[in-house]
C-alpha cells in the first residue's frame, strides 16, 4: 500500500512539474496574460510595441495608462487636451510590479519620437545589434532609453532599497529580452 501511495505522490509531483515548466515556456513576454488584457494597446498601430520577455524578478501586477503630452487649453476652469485623440500625443505606460524582496517596479514608456538632446544619462551603453542605450541613476529609480525599430523605449527600474539595485548588465540584459507584442502574441 505505501508503494503505491508513493508512485502516485512521485506522479502527481511529476504532473506538477511538467505543467509548470509547460506554462514557463508558453508565456513569451513578462505578465503576458495581463498584457493582453490590456486592450489600449491595439490601438498603437502607429508604432511597433515592443515588451520585455525578461526580468530578474517575478512580476505580480500590471498597470496600464496613457500619458498626454500634447497642447492643452482651459476651458470653464478645466484642462481640456485640445488632440486628446491623436496617437501622436499618447504614451503607452505599463507598470511591472514585483512584491518580492526587495520590491521593485518597472515602468515602462512606449514612446513615437524622443527628443535624444533632452535625454539625462550617465553613460551609454552599447548592446544587441548595433543598439545604444542611455543609463542614468537616481536615487532608488535606474533608467534606460533606448531607441529599437523606430521606437523609443523608456525604462525605469525602481528598488525598494537603492543598495539592491539590479547591475548595469541586468538592466541591458531586460533591454535586450524586448520583442515585437502584437494581439496575437
Amino acid at each position: 500500500m505505501k508503494k503505491i501511495i508513493g508512485i502516485a505522490l512521485v506522479s502527481v509531483i511529476g504532473v506538477g512539474i511538467a505543467l509548470w515548466v509547460w506554462h514557463s515556456s508558453t508565456q513569451t513576454f513578462l505578465a503576458e496574460k495581463e498584457i493582453k488584457e490590456i486592450e489600449e494597446l491595439n490601438k498603437f498601430d502607429d508604432r511597433t510595441i515592443l515588451l520585455p520577455t525578461y526580468a530578474p524578478f517575478n512580476v505580480h501586477d500590471v498597470e496600464y495608462e496613457e500619458i498626454y503630452s500634447g497642447k492643452r487649453e482651459v476651458k470653464d476652469n478645466e484642462i481640456v487636451y485640445v488632440d486628446k485623440d491623436n496617437l501622436d500625443y499618447l504614451r503607452p505606460k505599463i507598470l511591472y510590479h514585483s512584491n518580492d524582496e526587495p520590491t521593485r517596479e518597472l515602468v515602462l514608456f512606449i514612446v513615437k519620437d524622443l527628443d535624444q538632446d533632452h535625454i539625462k544619462y550617465d553613460k551609454i551603453v552599447k548592446f544587441g545589434d548595433d543598439l545604444e542605450g542611455f543609463y542614468r541613476v537616481h536615487q532608488n529609480t535606474q533608467f534606460f532609453t533606448w531607441d529599437q525599430d523606430g521606437v523609443f523605449l523608456d525604462m525605469a527600474i525602481t528598488t525598494e532599497d537603492e543598495d539592491q539595485r539590479l547591475t548595469v548588465e541586468e538592466i541591458v540584459k531586460i533591454a535586450e529580452s524586448f520583442e515585437k507584442w502584437s494581439l496575437s502574441s
